[in-house]
């Protein structure tokens, strides 16, 4: 019974915790009581630069997410795809580790990339679209806006930080998503 009480009140006991942030470190501990591993983040700004593009080329338009995580809303994604103009318009996916569906249209595919692939994966993009709504674990924005990029995202998209290089939709209208797409160039 005692165990079962000790389980109810600390539900997290058998759980390592890591974090990037000391201040997420500081919060689990005081309030909490929860010690957090710090870990160096993944995103540091030496690692991305913008790479200058052929300007006779097709701007890239990069998608990231999982197709079975309905958060990412990857079918609305492709939906705005189907809308560009294919001569202007490079389509690249990032599928994190599965078989897109079939209906999906897009010019490159990756699947599962290190880091080092990761960098050059942005840097050589122009566009992200970003078309989930509740902010995203991948931090696909913040990783493009450090490699000068354009995030054209939902008004829905709640992300912690903005800069210039966010252009805004309206949620759930493609002519929106496609005209915030166009609007970069």
């Amino acid at each position: 019974m005692k165990m079962m009480a000790q389980k109810a009140l600390h539900p997290y006991r058998n759980i390592e915790f890591v974090t990037t942030s000391k201040i997420i470190e500081e919060w689990l501990k005081l309030n909490y009581n929860i010690s957090a591993m710090y870990v160096e983040p993944f995103i540091k700004l030496e690692d991305y630069r913008k790479i200058k593009k052929n300007n006779n080329s097709k701007h890239r338009l990069l998608i990231v997410g999982d197709c079975l995580n309905k958060n990412d809303n990857l079918d609305f994604a492709f939906n705005v795809v189907d809308r560009l103009d294919k001569n202007k318009f490079e389509v690249i996916f990032w599928a994190f580790g599965r078989e897109p569906y079939k209906y999906y249209n897009y010019d490159k595919l990756y699947w599962e990339l290190n880091k080092c692939d990761i960098i050059e994966l942005y840097n050589m993009c122009d566009i992200l679209l970003v078309t989930c709504k509740s902010g995203n674990t991948y931090d696909c924005d913040k990783i493009m806006d450090l490699c000068g990029g354009k995030i054209v995202c939902s008004d829905a998209y709640s992300s912690t930080v903005y800069s210039s290089n966010y252009i805004v939709y309206e949620d759930g209208n493609i002519d929106s998503a496609v005209e915030a797409i166009e609007h970069t160039l």
